[in-house]
């Protein structure tokens, strides 16, 4: 596709966006070109064993956190307008597998700062004698 011809198809779908929005209150098909399962506009918790996500094309939108602990999938996921995707200290982890697209705005982030195994702990931990360290190994 050359940059005309890309640019012509972001302006339709952006054009489609519009149009959809103004007809209707509300509206299947976001200006990213996917139609979302769900929309998750409030701070919300997924735990390991919540299932009501799965396989789902997920937008996570606006200044909220969404903590979700254990291994999830999605078709697609999308955080945007400062939305922020964690997972609890001291949890199982976060571990998600996305089978299409993951889409992280410059508004947005995964963050899971300070919430990693402590030092000579964890897989990959490495070996450690005096004087000597070693970390990030793995197999």
């Amino acid at each position: 596709m050359t940059i005309m011809e890309d640019f012509h198809h972001s302006r339709r779908r952006v054009a489609a966006f519009v149009i959809c929005a103004l007809i209707a209150s509300t509206c299947a098909l976001s200006s990213f070109g996917i139609q979302f399962d769900t929309n998750i506009t409030a701070t919300t918790t997924i735990d390991a064993d919540n299932l009501a996500y799965e396989g789902q094309s997920v937008l996570i939108d606006g200044a909220i956190t969404v903590t979700m602990d254990g291994a999830h999938r999605f078709s697609n996921l999308y955080l945007t307008n400062g939305a922020t995707l964690t997972h609890p200290s001291m949890a199982t982890g976060l571990h998600i597998t996305v089978s299409g697209d993951l889409h992280v705005d410059s508004n947005s982030s995964i963050d899971v700062t300070g919430k990693g195994y402590r030092c000579g702990q964890g897989e990959g931990a490495g070996l450690s004698a005096p004087n000597r360290f070693g970390g990030g190994g793995y197999g």
